[in-house]
């Protein structure tokens, strides 16, 4: 069963004209995701900039079970790549109901000759929808 969604993200760019994301959580509803902007735009950091760097991506889950959406973990995979020496990125291959279905697709990309030899480089982590939210305190450019 497809079960859709909310990530929370903000997005500015930095004095030095550097562009930078940081990951807010992810919401069982639109509405919560938009109340937790309510909250953040006054945070460090957050209020030296506009309430529409706050970005809100829909995003479906393929889920074995049929619970409920608040507090179900999520598994988000991802992979560190190097830009430049003092910077990188991360790619994210998507969210999964479970650590195993994470993992398999991680095997998967492990074998595609851009990630093959630095498999170190992958991470799972785990996500509770509307209860982990990162950068409750702001942040210091």
């Amino acid at each position: 069963m497809l079960k859709f969604f909310y990530n929370l993200y903000f997005q500015y760019t930095t004095a030095e004209n550097q562009r930078s994301e940081l990951n807010i959580g992810y919401f069982s509803t639109y509405k919560k995701a938009r109340s937790v902007i309510e909250t953040y735009k006054s945070l460090p950091g957050f209020k030296n900039y506009s309430v529409d760097n706050f970005k809100i991506q829909k995003f479906g889950v393929r889920c074995r079970e049929n619970g409920k959406k608040s507090g179900k973990p999520l598994y988000q995979l991802s992979f560190e790549e190097d830009i430049t020496v003092f910077e990188s990125e991360w790619i994210i291959f998507g969210m999964y109901d479970s650590y195993k279905a994470a993992r398999l697709a991680q095997r998967f990309y492990e074998n595609k000759r851009k990630y093959k030899d630095h498999p170190e480089r992958f991470t799972i982590a785990k996500w509770i929808v509307d209860k982990n939210k990162e950068w409750s305190f702001g942040f210091s450019e």
